[in-house]
């Protein structure tokens, strides 16, 4: 019997080796959060379009609306911006590749914020409510 359960869980472990996990899977990360309450709500948007938010899975993007996201972020070229200027209330983006992670927070009410960021920003949402039923 116990040589059954070592060969099973070897056999498991060769198994599992090649798939990839949710882990090595890029990610988006949008939200928001601050005021009087300190409340952040985000999403999590993952490459293969799974949105989740507190870790459950709240709906799916189509292939073609993640390939718009990959083009908008290379257009608006935010793999190269660096904005770190939270005020009471913010918006906040994190991207997360091949284990490499940036971080962008700001007030959407300050004047001086990249608007890029914003546009970014505003489209995710978009697509999220759309997709939440």
């Amino acid at each position: 019997m116990l040589i059954i359960s070592i060969l099973l869980i070897s056999l498991w472990t060769v198994g599992c080796s090649g798939t990839k996990t949710p882990a090595q899977e890029g990610f988006t990360v949008v939200g928001d959060g601050g005021g009087f309450t300190g409340v952040e709500t985000l999403y999590k948007i993952w490459d293969k379009g799974r949105i989740e938010k507190d870790g459950q899975v709240v709906a799916r993007l189509s292939n073609n609306e993640m390939q718009q996201i990959a083009d908008n972020r290379k257009t608006l070229q935010l793999d190269q911006l660096e904005w770190m200027k939270p005020g009471n209330i913010y918006h906040l983006l994190e991207f997360s590749n091949h284990g490499i992670t940036k971080k962008m927070v700001w007030d959407p009410y300050d004047p001086d914020h990249p608007k890029s960021l914003e546009l970014y920003y505003n489209h995710l949402i978009h697509l999220i409510k759309k997709n939440i039923k």
